[in-house]
């Protein structure tokens, strides 16, 4: 059988990943990598090849516009295509694994490697199943109703359940968590005794209850809007037999995981408590939503019953009493809030003591310290909290002096942020010296404590502070400097994408990126056009006032040639898409997962929307820096006249 590829769209769904075969065409094979020019015919062909995976996030190859003039797209017999790249890197495979000449497979490559796969298992060309393989995982997940969501799982590591539970708590989807938590069905199926049925049936009524807990304590701390997970930690699993207090089949289980959490730039990190995670089969699932490490939960299952004895500790008593002191905090009015400031630090500095000084926990006592320069922050910022500068001070000197140069970096930032907050206020204060001493402080910490994670979070603000007022050599030296310091990061990727916009004015932007719906997007497509690059967000624009400015300059300029190519950094498709409605703008968007750490962020160095890069007809950099609709208005004027 031969094959022509033809791009199957259905309008109702929220994802295009399926192509079916018609046997009314004869496919006669691409040419391998040509010196010429491909026609548009196999152009076509090659893109209808370079299909998107039903689920976002996935991280894979693709090819660029160049990339596409020399790939290979080559039949393997009846069974379907690989594309490949001009060297034979495998890039998709698209295979009728049934001989029906309807292709129901579709495989997506990593460093050419297959790391995704999309399956359609009854025929409809739409994907059903999705397995994540090799370097990409081991979940196996099932989409029944066909909607691009996962409606359960066939196959779920422990690792990958607890990122599951913190994209759920990122997105506030409750119904994900419930895909990865433990139902009343399998309870049954546990055989586990009466005892320990009845505790778990409990904590399966209250999951929705801990899920709206695990959300509420998480904003309160204000790491709920676009955490990503991290790490999990947990001991090897164990295995409780049966005949364990009335059980008849043997139960194996992670009894006390926890799972890191980083905020949106990577820069601060917070522990959750899973509880307990139970094997089912190929499945592994927790029994309730998580908690916060400082809340002290202990494991819900555990093959040492002394593990989840309701022992407070003198750790749990300190965080009873900071709590209880936190919300008499909230039902005090200002000007008498000093005092309880003061006793709360106190006690969170003591939890902070007995982790080092106790328990030998050094990880636990920096967190803990670290939250402390949190707090009396934001007491600084909110109350105007006397000591809080005084506090912070010492505690910095204190951690240098003891030579935890990591903390003390901290305490000095948020001295230098604090400090900054309260001049604010102050009716007195020079703007100019104000906003200068705060550049002095940050400058001087970076020299201080070189080396620590702190000066490089700092170096990066630095980047844009020193571009903002054109000091483009200081910019790159802080940029150059976080690289080195701390390379392989994401601070070290973002401070090589302000460089590599720094340097690209003149130059070709290779700038691509994806639909909300998986569609690739380059800039390459726009050739011939003027393109403006539009950084936006939606919480960046509330009243709609930039959008109304930029479908002006796109109605002004369009005859001219002017193309416009949103980015969004929304943390989420829908409320980019409400925006979008609500706004009635009409320019084509980029959104991928990270927001303002999204790959074509980090890819252009861009910190903050709105930002705007212009590039002329020939796919070159003509603005590398602008940061205002009336900016955009003048630059694309000027270019015009000057063509």
């Amino acid at each position: 059988m031969k094959f022509t590829l033809v791009t199957f769209v259905n309008k109702n769904r929220p994802f295009l990943t399926c192509f079916f075969v018609a046997g009314l065409l004869l496919f006669q094979g691409l040419q391998p990598a040509s010196a010429q020019r491909k026609t548009d015919a196999e152009l076509q062909q090659i893109r209808a090849a370079l299909v998107s995976p039903s689920q976002k996030g996935i991280d894979i190859d693709t090819l660029t516009e160049q990339e596409l003039q020399t790939a290979i797209l080559q039949q393997e017999g009846s069974k379907g295509y690989i594309l490949k790249r001009a060297d034979g890197t495998p890039i998709r495979a698209l295979f009728d694994t049934t001989g029906d000449g309807q292709l129901d497979q579709w495989s997506f490559y990593k460093d050419g490697i297959e790391v995704f796969r999309d399956m359609d298992t009854d025929a409809d060309q739409i994907a059903d199943q999705m397995r994540w393989l090799n370097t990409g995982g081991t979940r196996w997940g099932v989409d029944t109703n066909k909607d691009g969501v996962i409606d359960y799982w066939k196959v779920i590591s422990p690792e990958e359940v607890s990122e599951e539970i913190v994209l759920a708590l990122a997105s506030r989807d409750f119904n994900r968590f419930l895909r990865v938590a433990l139902t009343a069905d399998d309870i049954k199926t546990l055989q586990c005794g009466q005892d320990l049925t009845q505790k778990l049936e409990s904590h399966v009524k209250q999951q929705q209850q801990t899920f709206q807990s695990a959300l509420a304590a998480l904003q309160e701390i204000q790491f709920s809007a676009n955490m990503q997970w991290g790490q999990i930690y947990t001991l090897q699993p164990a295995t409780i037999p049966a005949g364990t207090n009335g059980s008849t089949k043997d139960m194996t289980i992670h009894y006390n995981p926890m799972v890191q959490v980083n905020d949106n730039d990577g820069e601060r990190g917070e522990y959750l408590l899973l509880g307990s995670m139970i094997k089912m089969g190929d499945l592994w699932k927790v029994i309730e939503a998580p908690a916060l490490y400082s809340s002290g939960r202990g494991p819900t299952i555990s093959p040492n019953p002394k593990d989840i004895e309701d022992v407070p500790g003198p750790i749990r008593d300190l965080i009873t009493q900071i709590q209880e002191l936190e919300e008499k905090l909230g039902n005090t009015p200002q000007a008498d809030r000093t005092a309880i400031y003061d006793e709360i630090i106190k006690l969170r500095l003591k939890v902070a003591t007995i982790y080092a000084n106790e328990l030998g926990d050094p990880e636990n006592r920096d967190k803990w310290l670290r939250d402390l320069a949190d707090f009396i922050y934001a007491a600084i910022a909110k109350d105007a909290y006397p000591k809080g500068l005084n506090n912070l001070r010492l505690l910095g000197e204190g951690m240098d002096t003891s030579g935890n140069k990591e903390i003390a970096a901290y305490m000095q930032y948020r001295t230098v942020e604090a400090t900054y907050i309260a001049a604010q206020t102050d009716p007195n204060a020079e703007p100019v010296a104000t906003y200068s001493n705060r550049i002095n402080g940050m400058e001087q910490l970076v020299q201080k404590y070189p080396n620590t994670s702190t000066a490089a979070m700092v170096q990066l603000e630095l980047v844009s502070e020193y571009e903002m007022a054109n000091k483009l050599p200081e910019a790159k030296k802080a940029a150059q400097s976080v690289i080195s310091t701390f390379p392989n990061t994401l601070m070290a990727e973002k401070a090589a994408g302000f460089i590599r916009r720094m340097d690209s004015l003149g130059k070709p932007f290779d700038f691509q990126g994806t639909s909300a719906t998986g569609t690739p997007i380059n800039v390459n497509q726009y050739n011939g056009n003027i393109v403006l690059l539009y950084f936006w967000a939606s919480w960046a624009d509330p009243t709609g006032e930039q959008a109304t400015a930029i479908k002006r300059i796109q109605t002004r300029y369009e005859r001219d040639g002017l193309s416009i190519l949103g980015i969004c950094l929304d943390d989420t498709a829908d409320t980019m898409q409400t925006y979008v409605t609500q706004n009635a703008t009409k320019w084509p968007n980029i959104h991928e997962p990270g927001g303002l750490n999204s790959r074509p962020a980090v890819y252009a160095g861009v910190n903050m929307p709105p930002f705007f890069i212009l590039l002329d007809k020939e796919g070159k950099v003509n603005q590398n820096h602008l940061l205002e609709p009336d900016d955009v208005d003048r630059a694309i004027f000027i270019l015009i006249r000057g063509e």
